[in-house]
């Protein structure tokens, strides 16, 4: 999988930091042999989003507030990132370390409220997950990438983050299916990730895909809520986005199963060959059988090992059957070669195979039917068996309450009611994972904040000794101190109340 991430975060300390400055010196002549660019160290206390700056400059012994325009300067140093705060992540999934490229840190605006950063990072790189697959080849899977528009917020730094694709990934999936799961490498009280808003869609999967494109309008990322009662201090931020797709079974219908079918036809041509000859028709139908048993090889080359049998396992096992049967039969009729007439037998014979036949012919006539009607699983009974923590929900069959589930007890067994009147556990309480369809995602999306007014742009500005920037509540943020037991900076708070279901 080939994609670009992308994150954005507002870092307080990014601010009245030393840099340089690239200008173009304005005084040479055509013939002059004075450099025709020159560095200058500031300090930086503004930059505009259209570019423009407000500086101090170093060298100046008057220490006077100075402004330039975006086309008044070349270029400015950025600052020593390392020194300042970073979003650190990880993927939970991915094979080896992949490869990183074209790595981007760009400070976009700063003012008295800090610096607003944009990172990028391309990869190139694979993941892995387990498939469901008891319906194959008409299954559904929920493939979780990164492709998507996030944001977050910490306690030192606000991060926003995103991912895009670069190249749409051609989910091949063989083995295995090509998953990202985005998780932070801080704790919740440091920063957490948001979904913004945005469409978001698959642009490209490979022929044997489809998308469920209904289900992709409703939901393509979320972030995994956060627990109240739970000490922030022992959570992480977690991403998910979900790709509804749907597999294309013509390749597997037409090119091996199909040859199966045409398999057990030549094998009912058994029934062509005299009596007489049992070791002639055992002989005919060992080479079906065989070839039937390819067919099975074929497709345990390109799906993960199970210890279910899928649909095409079933429809295999009862075509070898299906052979056995007419294997039996042969034999029987030779034991009984000397006790039955000749024409008892092949009339017997006859009418085996004439029966044998039209129940081949009606079982593969129904397949073909619900192949075509495409009757699939339900996405409910996908996210449920896929245990997908979408929105999980508990229910008590006792009293009907109905609470959210944490996310540290998604893959518990048991289970108490947290109603005040009620005492059931075990059995009572069950557990059901809700899908798009159901309910909308439990953390909202929100807007990409905007810079405030007095830092789009320099001519909207006061003058370079006037007013200060504004507050972080003028961007949309919470204007609230910092605090482990308030980690988040945006509208809304990003987590929903365990045992609070709207």
């Amino acid at each position: 999988m080939i994609f670009v991430l992308k994150l954005a975060w507002l870092d307080p300390d990014l601010r009245n930091f030393e840099t340089e400055v690239t200008l173009r010196n304005e005084g040479e002549g055509k013939e002059s042999k004075e450099r025709h660019l020159d560095r200058k160290r500031i300090l930086l206390t503004r930059k505009y989003a259209n570019g423009d700056i407000q500086f101090v400059d170093l060298d100046d012994a008057t220490q006077r507030m100075q402004t330039l325009s975006k086309s008044e300067y070349v270029s400015m140093k950025d600052p020593v990132w390392a020194d300042y705060f970073f979003p650190d992540f990880s993927f939970l999934n991915m094979q080896n370390e992949g490869v990183r490229t074209l790595e981007r840190r760009t400070l976009l605006w700063c003012g008295d409220m800090g610096g607003f950063v944009s990172y990028s990072m391309k990869y190139y790189a694979t993941f892995q997950e387990s498939l469901e697959l008891h319906s194959f080849p008409l299954d559904r899977q929920l493939c979780r990438t990164g492709l998507g528009y996030l944001v977050g917020c910490s306690r030192v730094a606000m991060a926003l983050a995103e991912v895009v694709h670069d190249r749409t990934p051609v989910l091949n999936l063989i083995s295995e299916a090509s998953w990202i799961r985005l998780t932070a490498e801080k704790t919740i009280d440091e920063f957490q990730f948001v979904p913004l808003v945005g469409s978001k869609k698959i642009a490209q999967v490979c022929d044997m895909w489809g998308c469920d494109d209904d289900m992709q309008k409703k939901c393509t990322v979320y972030v995994r809520h956060c627990d109240r009662y739970l000490p922030f201090e022992v959570q992480r931020s977690c991403v998910s986005v979900v790709f509804h797709l749907e597999r294309k079974g013509d390749y597997y219908f037409h090119s091996v199963l199909f040859m199966v079918f045409l398999v057990n036809i030549i094998s009912l041509c058994t029934f062509s060959i005299p009596l007489d000859d049992v070791s002639g028709r055992l002989g005919h139908l060992s080479t079906c059988f065989l070839a039937v048993l390819a067919y099975r090889y074929v497709i345990d080359d390109t799906l993960p090992r199970k210890e279910y049998l899928t649909a095409a396992d079933s429809y295999i096992i009862f075509a070898c059957s299906f052979q056995v049967l007419i294997c039996i039969q042969t034999v029987l009729l030779g034991f009984i070669n000397d006790r039955m007439e000749m024409e008892s037998k092949t009339a017997m014979d006859i009418w085996v195979g004439v029966v044998l036949l039209l129940i081949w012919l009606g079982v593969n006539y129904y397949l073909r039917y619900l192949w075509k009607s495409s009757t699939r699983q339900g996405w409910q009974s996908v996210y449920q068996t896929n245990r997908e923590p979408y929105a999980p929900i508990l229910e008590c069959s006792e009293c009907g309450h109905r609470w959210l589930c944490k996310n540290c007890q998604v893959n518990d067994k048991i289970h108490k009611c947290e109603s005040t009147h009620c005492d059931a556990s075990g059995d009572s309480i069950a557990i059901k994972f809700l899908t798009p369809d159901d309910r909308p995602p439990v953390v909202k999306q929100q807007k990409f904040p905007s810079p405030p007014p007095e830092l789009k742009e320099l001519s909207k500005t006061t003058s370079p000794t006037g007013e200060s920037s504004p507050s972080p509540s003028r961007l949309g943020f919470v204007n609230e101190s910092f605090s482990p037991h308030k980690p988040l900076l945006l509208e809304r708070i990003n987590f929903t109340s365990s045992g609070y279901v709207r």
